[in-house]
């Protein structure tokens, strides 16, 4: 084996050198493949805020332990349980976002330099009291995961303190002004004392000039300087905020420079007690959006509450508005939202507009036209619209830009005149439906050219719909224009004649040739479109063409509810080719339908003769309706069929059902249901009443139903075939409204959003919806309903407009008091039980609390004697709850209600007991005014009649007569001074000594009823259980008689009857020997 040694190596300076700077070379790529992840901070402040504040959160990356950068920093910072997170900004790169309304904050890709630090900031607020832990456990970046980070958002035990505020509106254009309201919550059970906070807002947003500076807040001093951008609020005197009350502080601003500005004031301090430690309240946020004026809409947003106020659990029409404003751009692509549930928690809309639904609902039992017209007075007109031939103008405007058809449209105004005004009808070259009526319009023949200078024709007239009209089911639009005609009401398209073109409809559209021989009928779908009060009604007259010699128009509108014949008309021959009108006839019969009214045709009873020539008969009555879209109609009706036993074999009779001329029908030939003749010639046929449902899809535009009866052969008067029809209906599927032009739509309940609107140049689109208040939720006064920004486009240009603002106000309806008596009249100490009635039933919550008092006439008192002092009084009473007090002080002859008496929503209380009167009389009073938990309403008055018993007298006639003679004692019951007719009459009168009843007695009497005892001879006369009417007398006669003769006074014994007792009475008598 060989081997070697190897002498001890000798390291030169040089080779140390190079050794020592490979090690440090190989010590710095390694250190680099070791990097420590950062270090993850996060604090907040303040740290101590109360509920609805907020408080600034900063994140720190801290890279300072590494010379190198350090990238791919992601991680998430999900948030408590009533806790928020928004407005996130960044120093280390990446993106930040916030996600699941504002549950979570998200930071992906981010970066922090070498030996560096960065920042990531966002704003919490709490929404529920604290303590709240924020957690960040997934950071991780290339160098690996980080410890978890964590901050604690807490709340005051004692001292705690809300602060908010708020941009009204948020969203302004250059230099408009907007209320920036400051609000505090003293959330605590301590008062808070030296309130004190600074504001300095961003360079976009200055106190405005003036700045309407005001507050209720106690005890502060406020700095805020016109046109700069600070405010402070500090302690001026020792005044508190009370435990558990809000104050306000609200100035204006303007906005100086476009963009979305986030405005964080400074922390919100106060203390306890005076010199004690400072309580911190959080910071107050809101953002206001300033808007470039080039991109602003030349628009007119408005919205209203219309039946302000509303009660809880009630609903009221909300009603939008907008109109383009430009006189040459068309608005494309218009929406908007409106959170409902932002402005107030669980209100809702109850009802989008809609069309479609039901079209027809005929009963045949309404009021026949009965009530009063729906548009009256004179119609405003305007007949100067040259075509062609002279100026061809358009559609005119009024000097706000209103166009013609909408609501706030100024015919005094108007770009085009004049317009006249005049009672319809209204026509011009003799109109074959208005004989003998004046011709007013202009334009006829009156071109250069010898042709018509106008072909068109506006019509306007306002009308008043009732809260009771405005729930109508269906609409009937009863019209005669010569000779096509489109209908506007509100500024919405509701009804075009069928002369009339579909598509665009401009000045000079001609319309086909319309019917001027008399009225037509049209069922129309006002759904969403009425509104209670004030509505507006706009028709546009077209010419068939421009040498028409006549033109002409009146119209009316006619609630379904008061068309008897719900806009049926009768007509001859529907069902067959060859006329013969002689043998059929129509009649609405009251009792003729199925519950009520109903139509009735009858057909046949032809002879040989008629019968060789056109062996058919038919009749029908006929209804027109319209689809503004395809869809399926439903049709549902009762029928009943009847045919003559005279009909032979081979003849039958049919209840037939025809749209646009087809039948539908299940029955033989499509008909309803046929019914065939036989050979007996004896007995008829009847079908009884029968139901039917047509399902059948139609196009767009106008269809003609009609139903009737129809024979295929009769050969004798007696061979007749009877339909009866009741309980007509055609409905389609109901979709909601194009709001704003075609395409457009309306949806939601709590967030409404508006979209695809379309606005051509100063077009106006107005809709409504329904909204319902909550009831168990909304307390009451008013609330700040404000959109969102209107956004839209200008010939593919984005555009945005002003939010619309009105305020809901949320009022109760209080209960309301009415009193009576029962009986209303009474006898002298007879009782009467007083009422008091609470009504309830208009209100959706309880009324608690009822208060009142009665005080009563002197005579006037409680039935069973006066109660100790202190005792409560015995009423009888329903529907009140059982913490009513009900008392009555003898001092003072007082009823009152006092304690916690409860109405039901929705129900009437009744409170009753007797009261007697000693002396007759009229006894009225008037309550106090009603109040309650929910308001107060004016008292109520009633009087009680005490009549007194009648007035009852005797007289002799003659006064002298001999001895031996007949006189006559007449007996006089008088009760003309009561209401009420007095019963059980009763007296018994024994003569003087001397003095007897003659032989005959002749007794008469003018009372009513009653049982006489007198008998000749006799010395005592009684009658009993008699009457006299209320406000009348009545008189008891009999005829008496002395021997001897001498001075006689009578006195009977008392007279008692049901009001009570009468006492005697008394005559005297002389009688000559």
């Amino acid at each position: 084996m060989n081997s070697q040694t190897v002498p001890p190596c000798r390291l030169t300076l040089p080779g140390f050198l190079a050794l020592l700077s490979g090690i440090l070379l190989t010590t710095s790529i390694s250190f680099a493949g070791v990097a420590q992840p950062p270090l993850v901070e996060m604090s907040l402040s303040p740290e101590e805020i109360g509920i609805g504040s907020s408080s600034e959160l900063t994140i720190t990356i801290d890279n300072s332990a590494n010379p190198g950068p350090i990238n791919q920093i992601d991680f998430t910072l999900p948030m408590p349980e009533g806790v928020i997170i928004r407005s996130p900004s960044t120093e280390c790169g990446g993106i930040v976002t916030v996600e699941d309304d504002g549950t979570l904050l998200r930071f992906s890709n981010g970066e922090v330099g070498a030996s560096a630090t960065c920042e990531i900031r966002a704003l919490v607020t709490q929404n529920l009291r604290g303590p709240h832990t924020l957690t960040i456990s997934d950071f991780i970046s290339v160098a690996g995961p980080s410890d978890p980070a964590s901050t604690t958002l807490r709340t005051s035990s004692e001292l705690v303190l809300g602060f908010q505020k708020r941009f009204v509106p948020d969203l302004v254009p250059l230099g408009g002004r907007t209320t920036l309201i400051y609000t505090i919550e003293n959330q605590g059970t301590e008062d808070a004392f030296n309130l004190s906070f600074n504001d300095l807002f961003p360079a976009g947003i200055a106190i405005a000039t003036p700045p309407s500076l005001s507050t209720s807040c106690p005890g502060i001093s406020i700095t805020a300087t016109n046109g700069t951008q600070a405010i402070e609020v500090s302690p001026d005197d020792p005044i508190p905020l009370p435990a558990g009350e809000t104050c306000t502080l609200t100035l204006d601003v303007v906005g100086v420079s476009p963009g979305i500005h986030l405005s964080v004031s400074g922390n919100l301090t106060a203390v306890a007690e005076i010199g004690g430690e400072p309580v911190s309240g959080g910071l107050a946020v809101a953002q206001l959006e300033v808007l470039d004026p080039a991109s602003i809409l030349d628009v007119s947003f408005t919205k209203e509450f219309i039946d302000n106020p509303i009660a809880p659990g009630g609903t009221g029409t909300l009603e939008f508005s907008i109109t383009n404003n430009s006189t040459t751009e068309t608005i494309t692509n218009l929406e908007f939202t409106d959170d409902l549930e932002a402005t107030l928690l669980g209100l809702v809309a109850a009802e989008i507009p809609s069309r479609g639904g039901t079209l027809v609902q005929a009963s045949f039992d309404g009021g026949g036209g009965g009530g009063a017209p729906i548009i009256t007075g004179a119609w405003d007109y305007l007949d100067r619209i040259e075509n062609e031939n002279g100026a061809n103008q358009g559609y005119p405007t009024d000097e706000n830009g209103n166009a013609w058809n909408s609501i706030d449209f100024d015919v005094a105004t108007s770009s085009i005149g004049p317009w006249e005004s005049e009672d319809v009808p209204i026509q011009v070259g003799g109109i074959d439906g208005f004989p003998g009526a004046p011709d007013l319009l202009f334009g006829i023949d009156a071109a250069p050219n010898g042709q018509n200078l106008i072909t068109t024709y506006l019509f306007r007239n306002t009308f008043e719909i009732s809260a009771e009209q405005l729930a109508e089911a269906e609409w009937l639009f009863e019209y005669l224009v010569d000779d096509g005609a489109v209908v506007y009401i509100n500024g919405t398209e509701v009804f075009r004649t069928p002369s009339m073109p579909a598509g665009l409809i401009e000045t000079t559209t001609l319309s086909n040739i319309g019917d001027e021989s008399g009225f037509s009928t049209e069922s129309i779908n006002l759904s969403g479109i009425l509104v209670e009060g004030a509505n507006s009604i706009s028709v546009e007259l077209h010419q068939t063409t421009l040498e028409s010699s006549d033109a002409g128009f009146q119209v009316q509108l006619i609630p379904g509810s008061q068309s008897t014949d719900g806009g049926f008309i009768y007509v001859d021959d529907p069902f067959q080719d060859q006329a013969d009108p002689d043998f059929s006839s129509g009649q609405l019969e009251p009792a003729g339908g199925f519950t009520g009214g109903g139509l009735r045709v009858e057909t046949g009873g032809q002879n040989f003769f008629a019968n060789f020539f056109s062996p058919e008969s038919s009749g029908g009555w006929t209804r027109e309706f319209t689809l503004e879209e395809a869809t399926i109609a439903t049709i549902n009706l009762r029928y009943r069929l009847n045919i003559a036993g005279e009909l032979d074999n081979g003849e039958y009779g049919e209840a037939v059902l025809t749209v646009d001329g087809i039948r539908r029908g299940s029955g033989p030939g499509n008909s309803l249901l046929r019914l065939n003749g036989s050979s007996d010639n004896e007995i008829a046929s009847d079908s009884g009443w029968r139901e039917a449902e047509i399902e059948i899809f139609l196009g767009a535009g106008a269809h003609t139903l009609v139903i009737g009866a129809y024979a295929n052969r009769t050969t004798a008067a007696t061979e007749i075939v009877q339909a009866w029809f009741d309980d007509v209906s055609i409905a389609v599927p109901e979709i909601n409204i194009e709001p704003c032009g075609p395409g457009s739509s309306i949806s939601g309940t709590s967030l409404l959003s508006v979209t695809g609107g379309t606005l051509l140049p100063g077009e106006t689109c107005r809709f409504s919806v329904e909204v319902s208040v909550p009831v168990d939720t909304a307390p009451f006064g008013s609330y700040l309903n404000v959109t969102s920004r209107l956004s839209a486009q200008i010939g593919g240009e984005p555009k945005v407009g002003l939010p619309a603002t009105d305020t809901l106000v949320v009022e109760p309806i209080p209960p309301t008091i009415t009193k009576s008596f029962s009986p209303s009249s009474v006898a002298v100490g007879t009782s009467s039980t007083v009422t008091y009635s609470i009504d309830n039933r208009a209100s959706a919550i309880e009324a608690r609390t009822l208060a009142f008092s009665d005080i009563f006439p002197e005579s006037l008192r409680v039935a069973g004697g006066d109660l100790p002092p202190g005792t409560e009084l015995p009423v009888t009473t329903t529907n009140c709850g059982e913490g009513g007090i009900f008392s009555f002080s003898p001092e003072t002859n007082t009823f009152s209600v006092s304690g916690d008496a409860v109405v039901p929503p929705g129900a009437i209380c009744t409170i009753s007991f007797d009261v007697v009167a000693d002396a007759p009389g009229t006894y009225g009073s008037t309550t106090s005014a009603l109040s309650s938990s929910l308001g107060s309403n004016p008292g109520a008055s009633a009087s009680l009649t005490v009549v007194p018993p009648p007035v009852f007298t005797q007289n002799f006639s003659p006064e002298n007569f001999n001895a031996g003679q007949p006189g006559i004692l007449t007996y006089i019951i008088d009760n003309s001074a009561s209401s009420l007719d007095a019963t059980n009459l009763s007296f018994t009168n024994a003569l003087p000594e001397g003095l007897v009843l003659s032989d005959p007695v002749n007794f008469s009497s003018t009372c009513v009823g009653g049982t006489v005892a007198a008998g000749p001879g006799a010395s005592v006369f009684s009658y009993s259980n008699g009457t006299v009417p209320a406000g009348s007398s009545c008189t008891l006669q009999v005829e008496v008689i002395s021997l001897e003769g001498g001075n006689f006074t009578n006195t009977s014994g008392d007279l008692t009857s049901s009001l009570g007792n009468s006492g005697p009475s008394t005559a005297s008598l002389e009688i000559s020997p």
